[in-house]
């Protein structure tokens, strides 16, 4: 299984890398990379704190790399990859889950999200120092459901394996940018993905599906080369 993933993720790697070139040989005088990073704000399921399909995720931050090439007036295409991060709420599932012992340690990973898409944006010139623009997204979901785990009297007993997926990703975005460097941009991700959730009880493990709505809303600023 795990094998059939990264076998995936290479294939998205690859795709990217031809976009990418594809692009620097239709549009080489008008391309240009973008670096950004900015807060993340996790919504939907993946915030959720239900027991059920919480995701128990709070704020953390995304970072990302974008390359574009412009293709006709003013609108361009290209290609991008975030990175987010967001840690787990540890103390909300405690509230949760009345069957854990108080006083029980829950040791628990972030949430990962890394999503690889092509995009389409429209910019708008407000003068020669100043653009807005908006961006389309589609492409790849990769996401890493955090491993939890209770500690009971010294004895470290998991209540959930992690698990990795890969989905259909999309969202939109709109920002401003400043002399042609400098960028603030307000982006909307969104995927649907199902995880395995593998749960040990017992020495058995009990195998189910888990859909995890997933939506976050990024602040970020970034900086054009």
């Amino acid at each position: 299984m795990f094998t059939v993933k990264q076998n995936k993720t290479f294939f998205i790697i690859r795709v990217g890398v031809i976009c990418i070139l594809l692009l620097s040989v239709i549009c080489p005088g008008s391309a240009q990379i973008k670096i950004f990073g900015g807060l993340s704000i996790p919504m939907s399921d993946l915030a959720s704190i239900d027991s059920a399909s919480g995701g128990f995720a709070r704020p953390g931050f995304s970072l990302g790399i974008e390359y574009t090439s412009k293709f006709l007036f003013d609108i361009d295409f290209g290609v991008s990859g975030i990175f987010s991060y967001y840690p787990f709420d540890v103390e909300a599932l405690l509230k949760s889950q009345p069957h854990i012992p108080m006083g029980s340690p829950i040791e628990s990973g972030p949430w990962i999200l890394i999503w690889p898409t092509a995009s389409a944006g429209y910019t708008y010139p407000i003068s020669d120092h100043v653009k807005t623009y908006c961006r389309a997204h589609a492409g790849f979901f990769y996401g890493v459901l955090p491993e939890i785990s209770v500690v009971e009297t010294g004895t470290t007993r998991f209540t959930r394996n992690f698990s990795i997926v890969v989905a259909f990703g999309w969202g939109v975005g709109t920002g401003i940018t400043l002399s042609d460097k400098y960028n603030f941009e307000i982006r909307f991700m969104a995927s649907r993905p199902q995880y395995d959730l593998n749960t040990p009880v017992g020495g058995v493990t009990n195998t189910s599906k888990l859909t995890i709505d997933t939506k976050t809303i990024q602040f970020t600023i970034g900086y054009i080369f």
